[in-house]
């Protein structure tokens, strides 16, 4: 019998198949299976959600990713809202400028993108209510981001005079509980505490505003029966410029969010097989329609880990260890929290989840392909909390009136800001608080 030829030798006579034919055919059976088992699992398919980006280094499959976007600093990034509740507060340090990842080695995109050039379809048409109607079932819910207590609450007293109590209601998150358990305010203005949960400054501020946001909805779970409503979010260094009376008619007016988007070149984004993902970045304070805030509410507990890395109630993650995954935008113009991408895998150091949740896990990623839609978006950008980072040390804190604050009073424009910050705890604002008894006192 001759021997076997060198790899394995050929097929015998009769029909047995030598070892390297077999190897041969096992191989070709796993790719196969590897190829249906991707396209199954598809979510374009109706398969089980995956991560669509996966780290493949050293495959032959990788592709480069290039991180699109500039390195911020405090001069660049008017919006470094260094939200004074959680550990790290009060740090008013520019974020420093660090060197950017060149590539990024990436093997399978899930999730189905939308054809280049082809326009998402219009939100529906929000239903025709007179102004009369609005103000009269409309309702703000106001939830307050604080450390240990409301700072100038005989301003908002002042500014919640005179308004219905059914016309607005109020929560609070307190990064340190007990004192505003103790404090006599919360109950004259009726602000319901709702439970704590773990944050740090630049890490987790998100979980907070959840709390909140999903805390007030399940507080009245009709809706108020199709009324217009508008979560407003405000932190403890912030007051109102503008009477109760004027922001209802400008919030109540529309039925969208007011969200402050900030320019373009302050997205953090990747290319990938061609294809670039942004994130859109934004200013935390915002003010969310009830659609919106349901939206977030049930985006954030199944994409983000955070609770998972306290230790001993303490947040056990520094600023840029991201534990959430960012939806891609689906056909209807909203988020598909079925194809998501991590957020670790879009390099932009220094920036805080608080600047990024609300349009990621309302909308999903701006890509190629949906610029109409999210041009609609960006039309509707609106600024509603004033903050000075065009100062000498930024932001500025005030502590009088001035000038620019009276400015503020007195705008009457539709995208008037109706908050300002920061203001130190205790500046002499008299006249703001003048400002909201006068409109307080007069009819409605």
């Amino acid at each position: 019998m001759p021997a076997p030829a060198a790899g394995g030798g050929r097929a015998k006579a009769g029909g047995t198949f030598s070892f390297s034919n077999l190897r041969f055919i096992l191989v070709l059976l796993i790719i196969c299976g590897f190829a249906s088992v991707v396209f199954l699992m598809s979510p374009a398919h109706g398969g089980a959600s995956s991560p669509p980006l996966r780290a493949a280094r050293g495959s032959r499959w990788s592709a480069q990713a290039t991180v699109h976007g500039q390195t911020e600093d405090a001069e660049a990034d008017d919006d470094e809202d260094d939200y004074e509740e959680g550990v790290g507060a009060g740090q008013e340090t520019p974020r420093s400028r660090q060197q950017r990842p060149a590539a990024l080695p990436v093997v399978v995109v899930a999730g189905r993108a939308m054809p280049k050039g082809q326009d998402l379809p219009a939100p529906p048409a929000a239903p025709l209510l007179s102004m009369d109607v609005r103000l009269a079932q409309g309702k703000l819910i106001f939830l307050f981001m604080l450390q240990d207590g409301l700072p100038h609450a005989d301003l908002w007293k002042a500014f919640f005079a005179g308004a219905p109590r059914s016309s607005f209601r109020a929560f609070a998150h307190c990064s340190k509980p007990e004192p505003c358990r103790k404090s006599k305010a919360f109950a004259e203005l009726g602000i319901e505490l709702v439970r704590s949960v773990p944050s740090k400054w630049c890490s987790d501020l998100v979980s907070p505003s959840w709390q909140l946001l999903d805390t007030a909805l399940r507080a009245d779970e009709g809706g108020s029966k199709g009324a217009p409503q508008k979560f407003v979010l405000v932190s403890d260094s912030t007051l109102p410029v503008q009477t109760m009376p004027r922001m209802r008619q400008v919030l109540l007016k529309t039925d969208h969010s007011d969200l402050c988007i900030s320019p373009r070149n302050e997205w953090a984004a990747v290319s990938i097989f061609g294809i670039t993902y942004s994130i859109v970045k934004h200013h935390q304070w915002a003010v969310l329609n009830r659609e919106d805030a349901e939206a977030f509410a049930k985006a954030w507990p199944m994409l983000s880990s955070y609770s998972s890395h306290v230790k001993n109630g303490v947040l056990d993650l520094a600023a840029g260890d991201y534990k959430w995954n960012l939806p891609r935008m689906g056909p209807d113009g909203k988020a598909n929290l079925s194809a998501t991408i991590a957020r670790s895998l879009i390099p932009a150091p220094g920036r805080c989840p608080d600047e990024e949740a609300f349009t990621s896990l309302i909308f999903g990623l701006h890509e190629g392909g949906i610029d109409a839609m999210w041009q609609n978006i960006i039309d509707r950008s609106v600024c509603r909390t004033y903050v000075n980072w065009n100062c000498k040390n930024p932001p500025e804190v005030f502590s009088k009136m001035t000038d620019k604050l009276r400015e503020l009073m007195r705008d009457t424009s539709e995208k008037a800001y109706l908050f300002a910050r920061k203001f130190k705890k205790d500046a002499s604002l008299k006249e703001l608080k003048a400002f909201h008894q006068k409109a307080s006192s007069e009819p409605v």
